[in-house]
């Protein structure tokens, strides 16, 4: 699935690059990692978006090559932390039914 497909849509993304994770605005809210054309390679929640998006970035599993490609671009939704489940859940499961699975790295074994 696209990032561009998902409700409630993201409203952020930045490149995949240490530079500019370093300058998110912090926030808590679910994220996608994406691939340059913006295929959904992970999604998550988190209560700081800019630190598991650091994190993920130094995992040595980042340079992971799917079928899809690498994690490019990420992208966010500011969200309650008492709504980040259900936002969460939403969006893995609609990806799942259009998909048929869940993103590559969400699945267990996944790269990241």
């Amino acid at each position: 699935m696209n990032v561009i497909d998902i409700h409630p849509a993201a409203e952020h993304s930045a490149p995949f690059e240490l530079y500019a994770l370093n300058r998110l605005a912090d926030c808590s809210g679910c994220y996608c990692l994406t691939n340059a054309a913006g295929d959904i390679l992970y999604a998550g929640q988190a209560i700081s978006v800019q630190q598991r998006l650091i994190q993920h970035f130094n995992s040595a599993k980042k340079e992971a090559l799917t079928n899809y490609g690498r994690v490019s671009r990420a992208w966010w939704r500011a969200e309650p932390t008492v709504s980040l489940n259900a936002l969460e859940r939403g969006w893995l499961e609609s990806i799942r039914l259009r998909d048929g699975s869940l993103p590559p790295l969400n699945r267990a074994g996944g790269p990241i």
